[in-house]
Parts: structure tokens; C-alpha cells; sequence
């Protein structure tokens, strides 16, 4: 559950204070070898000796932070940056399609990055009333449409799988395996607030024509 940050962090931005938690978390676990110093009383210390002074006052006074910290510390080392990696990843492909971040977010994570295609899929869910979309390979093309059947648009064919998966690895649509080949991608709460949250249009997206699936054979 997330925690409504800007009610906490009295005055701190709550996107850049959680950014710099889960990158001083990766800080500290890469420093710690022993698992037995992989602890929330050993990273509060070493917050103080480095001079966040703000981060150790939210951590101590908030104890839902606290006990996420707590959990996450004592998973140790290997998993805590396995987990941080993927935060920093999806981090990264988020801000790539904020037009004054993407700039350093490609600088910084090049391979993390969201498509043009993969933002128009998403956009094309946004403005329908359906809960998920459907996709699969078949031969000379592929079945692409939405819960009511109406076929969505697509720029290149042989990506649109690797976008979906992104999307997917991003939290931005849920994978579902059906009986068939067909593979139902449901669009979630946080796919939607990050599209509410892009501008209006995106020139880039209009780069390539749009090519519509043929419909379902099924």
C-alpha cells in the first residue's frame, strides 16, 4: 500500500524523497557484506553520518516507512539490489517520456526506455472503456483488440509483443495467459495516472502510420 507521501514529508517532495531512499538503500546494502549489519537501526546510523538528517527524522517518525525499510534490509544484500535494480529500471523508463527528464533518464538508463508504440497502446486503452486488451501471434500478422472487440493501431508489428511485455514489467498492464494463444493484458490504476500524467500529444507518436490488427478469428 502506498503511503500519501505529501501528507508526510512535511514540505519534501514525495517522488524525489522515495527516489532518494531506494538509491541510499542501494548505497548502503552494497557497502554492507554482512548480513548482520542489513538492518534499520544500521541504516538510520549511516544516514546520520552522512548527513540526512531529514530522511532520518521521516524514517524514525514514520513507522509504516520504517517497518517497509525493516522488511526490505532483511532480505539481504543479493535480493535487496535485485529489487532496487528493477526499481531503478522502471524509474528510469517512467521519466523517459517526461519531456524535460528524458533527456537524463535516456542519458542515465539508455536500455530503460517506453516506445512510442508502447505509449500509443497504452493511450488508445486510456480513451476506451474496456478493462484489457487482447493479443497473439498468427500467421502474416497478429490479433490486437480491445475487451469489446474493437481493434487497436499499432506502428510496428514485430515489436509490439517486446512493447507489451514492457508495460507489462512496468505495472502499467497485467499479463493474463488464456486457454488459447491469446494472451489478455489488463490495464491497471497506475497504467492510467501515468498516461493522465504525459501531455496531451506526444509529436513523436505521430511519426509512423498507425496499422490496424485484423479482427479475432475466433
Amino acid at each position: 500500500m502506498l503511503l500519501p507521501m505529501k501528507a508526510t514529508l512535511d514540505g519534501l517532495n514525495g517522488a524525489n524523497t522515495l527516489a532518494t531512499i531506494v538509491q541510499l538503500l542501494g548505497l548502503f546494502a552494497q557497502e554492507r557484506k554482512d548480513a548482520a549489519d542489513l538492518t534499520h537501526e544500521r541504516f538510520v546510523e549511516w544516514l546520520q553520518y552522512h548527513k540526512h538528517e531529514q530522511l532520518v527524522d521521516l524514517i524514525c517518525n514514520t513507522a509504516a516507512i520504517q517497518g517497509e525499510v525493516t522488511n526490505l534490509l532483511s532480505a539481504g544484500q543479493a535480493t535487496i539490489l535485485t529489487k532496487l535494480g528493477a526499481i531503478d529500471g522502471t524509474l528510469a523508463a517512467l521519466l523517459s517520456r517526461v519531456q524535460a527528464l528524458a533527456p537524463l533518464a535516456l542519458a542515465v538508463a539508455p536500455s530503460s526506455t517506453l516506445s512510442d508504440q508502447a505509449i500509443f497502446v497504452l493511450r488508445q486503452l486510456a480513451s476506451s472503456s474496456s478493462r484489457y486488451l487482447v493479443f497473439a501471434e498468427v500467421p502474416d500478422g497478429c490479433v490486437f483488440q480491445l475487451e469489446s472487440g474493437d481493434v487497436l493501431q499499432y506502428y510496428e508489428e514485430r515489436f509490439l509483443a517486446d512493447d507489451l511485455q514492457t508495460l507489462a514489467a512496468h505495472g502499467l498492464l497485467t499479463p493474463e495467459s488464456t486457454a488459447s494463444n491469446f494472451t489478455t493484458y489488463r490495464f491497471t490504476r497506475v497504467g492510467l495516472q501515468f498516461i493522465a500524467a504525459l501531455p496531451a500529444s506526444d509529436e513523436s507518436e505521430a511519426r509512423a502510420p498507425a496499422h490496424p490488427s485484423p479482427p479475432s478469428p475466433r
